[in-house]
């Protein structure tokens, strides 16, 4: 088998060579490449090219995750492949920003938050108190012209969107603000849809962890269960990372 590739998981603080109890890509065996007190952690990868199944993206989270609980880890992203002397290069130039990273987030994990709302119960509520709409609304029962009635509507339909896409970034900048002031440091991502409130990510101490969850559960009692809050943790600090961890060309 051409070996000469390797799936990369990620860098920890591991001065030596090991054999890991997980199982990676492929059923393969995960150890070390070491350099002084760092090594890349991969597996023997047997072709050119890997593939997003959710096996494979399953059997890489859990690696990491895996070595999450023993170690620092600089996560690569899923599809690394790279020679042991290009993984070997990584960690000898590199050596001083990742002894240097490690450090920086010892301790630490990354938690998602996203967060949805019913945006349908949301217009219905803009449509009712909204005084402007109300009298949009009054005005097209008043008209007789049904062409001037759907340049009305259509126009009516223009401000409800204003409104709503207005509302929703107030509350996505207070949850965000929220939660930024109790994290250690904060990156928050575009929304994906109307119905999608915030997403963003939080760099959390582990042993914070069951806190800042718990202060999940204390905002959503704020809102009085308005939106849903879906949270995503422990992860490796990937937003978070200064280093380059997908160093390697991806092969095409």
């Amino acid at each position: 088998m051409n070996i000469k590739n390797k799936y990369f998981y990620g860098i920890i603080n591991e001065p030596d060579f090991k054999i890991f109890d997980v199982i990676g890509i492929n059923s393969s065996k995960v150890y070390s490449i070491s350099i002084d007190k760092i090594s890349a952690v991969v597996s023997d990868f047997g072709n050119d090219e890997i593939y997003p199944t959710r096996k494979n993206i399953s059997t890489h989270a859990t690696v990491q995750e895996f070595l999450m609980d023993k170690y620092t880890l600089l996560p690569a992203g899923f599809g690394v492949l790279a020679s042991k002397n290009e993984m070997m290069d990584l960690l000898q130039k590199s050596k001083e920003s990742i002894v240097n990273e490690i450090n920086r987030l010892s301790g630490v994990i990354e938690v998602v938050v996203k967060v949805y709302w019913d945006y349908n119960s949301e217009i219905k509520e803009i449509e009712v108190n909204n005084k402007e709409i109300v009298k949009i609304k009054s005005k097209i029962n008043k008209t007789s012209s049904l062409l001037e009635k759907q340049n009305i509507k259509i126009d009516a339909g223009k401000l409800v969107e204003s409104l709503l896409l207005d509302k929703r970034n107030i509350y996505s900048d207070d949850i965000y603000g929220y939660f930024k002031n109790i994290a250690l440091d904060s990156h928050k991502d575009s929304e994906s849809g109307i119905e999608n409130v915030l997403n963003a990510s939080f760099l959390v101490k582990k042993a914070d962890k069951d806190d800042f969850i718990k202060s999940i559960h204390k905002l959503d009692e704020k809102y009085n269960n308005k939106f849903n809050f879906k949270c995503i943790a422990p992860l490796p600090p990937y937003t978070f990372l200064n280093v380059e961890m997908n160093y390697f060309k991806k092969p095409c």
